[in-house]
Formats: structure tokens, C-alpha cells, sequence
């Protein structure tokens, strides 16, 4: 119980149940009827660690991956970053994005009975999918002898077999 106060504020009080009871200071005193506070004192909450295997870069039209994050809080995901969380996302590892299709950033926090950890941002961005090259090939004969293929475009590019699985050059 606290017996004599003369500001308003409990801070910092520590964590306990206390009875309170305002009094005008006047003669005689009023007072008014008894009030209980309980002050919970939660602990800071310990930031998220993003997971390495995260991928958060793609090519336009890809679908995102899920992500995940370590804490010993429970985990919540965010589109919004701090001071005030408005828009939550997701909750838990891993969280799944729905719908994303262009750069977005998510931030994960962890809660600790209502405390969040200082908010990690974790940005997916996407990258336009390169335009189909113009290839100049040849048609060879068994023991034909073989001419530069070229391929013309703005990129880099790599030639391969046509399943894919043997790079020739």
C-alpha cells in the first residue's frame, strides 16, 4: 500500500498490487473509495534473430517463401515498423507471406506480455525477369566443325544442353 504520494505517477513502481486512494489534502480530508492497481513488470523481450535460410530476393511473378525468426518471445510480424505496430501480418515462426508481388518490407518483433523487442526489418525484393535473348545457332552434321553461337541481349547469359543439365559454354 502506498500511503503518501503527491504526483500521480507511479513510475517506477515496482511490480505488486497496491491500494489506492485519492484525498483532496483539504480539512476535513475526503477521500474517495479504494482502488487496486496490479503492476506487472515484463521483462524486455529478447529481439528476433532472422534465420539465414531466409530467401528474400525473387523474380517478378515468384511466389515468397515462407520466413522465420528466433526469439525466447513469442514472434509476431508486422508491415508496419515502430513506434506503434498497426498492421500485424502473422504471428509465430515461420510466416508465411500471401499475396506479395512487388518490394515489401515486414518487420518481426517479439512480445513479451504486450512489450516489443525493438522491430527487424526483413525486406523481399523482386528483380524484372531478363527478356528472352536472341539466339544465332547453326545446325551441325556429325564431325562438322562448330562456329561461335551467339546470343544477343542486355544480360549475361549461359548455354546449356537442351534439358538443362550440362553447361556447354
Amino acid at each position: 500500500t502506498i500511503t503518501s504520494i503527491s504526483s500521480p505517477d507511479l513510475t517506477p513502481a515496482p511490480a505488486g498490487s497496491y491500494t489506492l486512494t485519492v484525498t483532496d489534502g483539504n480539512t476535513p480530508t475526503c477521500s474517495s473509495v479504494h482502488s487496486t492497481l496490479n503492476i506487472v513488470n515484463y521483462g524486455q523481450p529478447t529481439v528476433p534473430i532472422l534465420d539465414a535460410s531466409n530467401i528474400t530476393l525473387y523474380c517478378d511473378g515468384q511466389t515468397v517463401s515462407p520466413l522465420a525468426a528466433t526469439s525466447a518471445d513469442p514472434i509476431i510480424w508486422y508491415s508496419t515498423p515502430n513506434p506503434i505496430p498497426a498492421n500485424l501480418v502473422g504471428t509465430g515462426s515461420p510466416f508465411t507471406p500471401v499475396g506479395v508481388m512487388s518490394d515489401t518490407t515486414f518487420y518481426v518483433y517479439a512480445n513479451n506480455g504486450g512489450c516489443l523487442s525493438t522491430a527487424v526489418p526483413v525486406s523481399i525484393d523482386f528483380h524484372a525477369v531478363p527478356s528472352v535473348p536472341l539466339v544465332s545457332g547453326a545446325t551441325y552434321c556429325r564431325r562438322d566443325a562448330w562456329s561461335d553461337l551467339v546470343a544477343t541481349g542486355t544480360n549475361v547469359y549461359l548455354f546449356a544442353d537442351n534439358r538443362t543439365t550440362v553447361n556447354v559454354g
